[in-house]
């Protein structure tokens, strides 16, 4: 994995498997993310922020900041798309890394 920045960790394989598992529980059928294929990768230390990670093909990656509850509104989870791993570790938003 191309390194992460501050406060963002990797996950171990169960945490993986639970956010994946809760990520397709929270997106509604217009969700972005409805139906897409991704492994969960990292999370942000105190946050509910996850980085997901298309397993179809093309490197996209994804933030997602997880509810915990089921949602009909396609804003929500809130998700933010970048290009690959890279992108995010250049693009992720700075100011979010002083509230850590």
């Amino acid at each position: 994995m191309t390194a992460l920045p501050p406060n963002w960790v990797e996950l171990e394989p169960a945490e993986a498997l639970s956010l994946e598992a809760e990520l397709r529980r929270e997106v509604p059928r217009t969700h972005l993310l409805y139906g897409r294929n991704l492994r969960a990768a990292a999370r942000h230390a105190g946050h509910d922020e996850v980085l997901f990670i298309s397993r179809e093909g093309g490197g996209e990656v994804f933030c997602v900041h997880l509810t915990w509850a089921i949602e009909k509104d396609p804003e929500w989870p809130w998700t933010e798309s970048y290009r690959d791993q890279s992108d995010f570790a250049v693009r992720w938003p700075r100011g979010e890394l002083d509230d850590a």
